[in-house]
């Protein structure tokens, strides 16, 4: 009896050894979970806040600044919250950045916005050109943006002048046989000759009105690819240029 009395316990006090350690366990998981979370509040990171992803750093919501995350840039507005889809300043010298649609900065990369590409260095500064002249080679790809950053294909501004010379070079050839045909008909003919050279003169007409057809549709190719949009997609860009970021902006920029 006395060693039935004695083995119920033990078992009691194994059940409370191992409800005992399950129970500090659970406290120490707890502890260092919350640890974790206030060193990363701490540090700056985004929390949900009335729904709305709201940038708080030590417990206090963070405003009007550039803030980096995991390596990324984002900009938070004059509540705290993340700035989403939007044109910006990014810098003294008047470059513009976007946020893309999950806030961070679009940086080294070609992006599409409104049906439009547009290409942003490593430093999130948007690619434009005022001459629209110079080549920009991104993944050995050969580029031209205006001055609103728009990228089109170079090979459009390269492929048409070559050939309109082609063309003209063409239409240079025909012409001595053209003009030799107009001088031989006006020496005495016999009908056979006269519908051989009329035939002749039929042909290079045709081949005339050909290459007029593909010139005229060559030109109006060109002046859709070369077409320049008048819009300003940044006309209500915030200017955040006053904001100091971990990392440094700059790079080309404008060019020309």
């Amino acid at each position: 009896m006395e060693n039935k009395k004695s083995n119920i316990g033990r078992i009691v006090i194994i059940v409370l050894l191992v409800v005992f350690i399950l129970l500090a366990t659970g406290i120490a998981i707890n502890m260092f979970r919350m640890r974790k979370a206030f060193m990363e509040m701490a540090e700056g990171a985004f929390v949900y806040k009335d729904g709305v992803e709201t940038y708080m750093e030590y417990g206090q919501v963070v405003i009007d600044k550039l803030v980096e995350v995991d390596g990324k840039i984002y900009y938070v507005d004059g509540e705290g919250h993340k700035v989403k889809d939007t044109w910006a300043i990014i810098d003294n010298d008047g470059h513009y950045g976007y946020f893309g649609n999950f806030g961070d900065l679009v940086v080294n990369k070609i992006r599409t916005i409104n049906g439009k590409d547009y290409y942003f260095d490593e430093t999130g500064v948007l690619y434009q050109d005022r001459t629209e002249k110079k080549i920009k080679v991104i993944e050995g790809v050969e580029y031209i943006a205006n001055k609103n950053g728009e990228l089109r294909l170079a090979t459009a501004e390269t492929l048409a002048p070559e050939t309109e010379a082609t063309t003209a070079e063409e239409t240079t050839t025909a012409s001595p046989t053209t003009k030799a045909t107009t001088e031989t008909t006006k020496k005495p003919v016999s009908v056979a000759e006269l519908a051989i050279q009329q035939s002749l003169a039929a042909q290079a007409a045709q081949q005339a009105a050909q290459q007029a057809a593909i010139q005229q549709s060559l030109a109006a190719a060109q002046a859709a690819q070369v077409q320049v949009s008048t819009e300003q997609p940044f006309a209500n860009a915030i200017n955040i240029s006053g904001n100091i970021v971990p990392n440094e902006f700059g790079g080309p920029g404008v060019v020309g």
